[in-house]
């Protein structure tokens, strides 16, 4: 039996299943703060009379953030550990 086989042998714990459904909710909640700078961005182009670099700057700007905070709450988590990051 290999060990593809073994892990599908057993079924998930309470525990995994909490853990999946947190990591779920934690990108639920990632992407929805993108979706709504995207939202934002879109509804500001007329009323500030940006123009489509000025409005993808403030997008790029937004990912760019995502990355540079995500590497820094890695850190944090790997040092001080991830329950504490996370909450």
């Amino acid at each position: 039996m290999t060990a593809y086989e073994q892990i599908d042998a057993h079924p998930l714990t309470e525990h995994q299943r909490s853990i999946i459904g947190l990591v779920i909710i934690g990108n639920i909640a990632e992407f929805f703060d993108m979706f709504l700078v995207g939202f934002v961005v879109s509804l500001l182009i007329s009323a500030w009379h940006l123009t489509g670099f000025e409005a993808g700057s403030i997008l790029a700007a937004s990912g760019l953030g995502t990355v540079i905070g995500s590497i820094l709450w890695g850190r944090l988590s790997d040092r001080f550990g991830r329950k504490h990051a996370f909450t």
